[in-house]
């Protein structure tokens, strides 16, 4: 399984333009998710929260590590006081997270989502 990672633009304002922006994104990821076989894992910094009305399609079709391991809010963004989650794991169904963290680094502008996952087959 190859992973496909996406890192999306940078734009800290919520406008409109930049939701149907990032939608564009999201349909992009869809579409090139549902030209290929197979399981698929989608990670990244989304630049958008969990429940952002723009990262709804992704839902559809995806599992997010954090929020399977009950661990939904945990922040990722800034990795020196993290107060929003903006980075994921994601996978389509099929595998099992076995144990999920966000380690306490600052390698990054952003703390790493870091997944045991289960059971992938392609």
């Amino acid at each position: 399984m190859a992973p496909l990672v996406r890192r999306s633009a940078r734009t800290r304002s919520r406008t409109g333009a930049r939701d149907r922006r990032f939608g564009v994104v999201v349909a992009d990821m869809a579409a090139i998710m549902a030209r290929r076989r197979g399981p698929k894992l989608l990670l990244g910094d989304f630049n958008a929260e969990p429940d952002a009305s723009e990262l709804a399609p992704l839902w559809t079709r995806l599992r997010d590590a954090l929020t399977v391991a009950g661990k939904r809010t945990t922040p990722t963004w800034p990795a020196d006081a993290p107060v929003k989650r903006i980075d994921y794991i994601t996978f389509t169904p099929g595998p099992r997270v076995t144990g999920v963290f966000v380690p306490d680094t600052l390698a990054s502008d952003h703390r790493p989502v870091v997944a045991d996952l289960r059971g992938i087959r392609s």
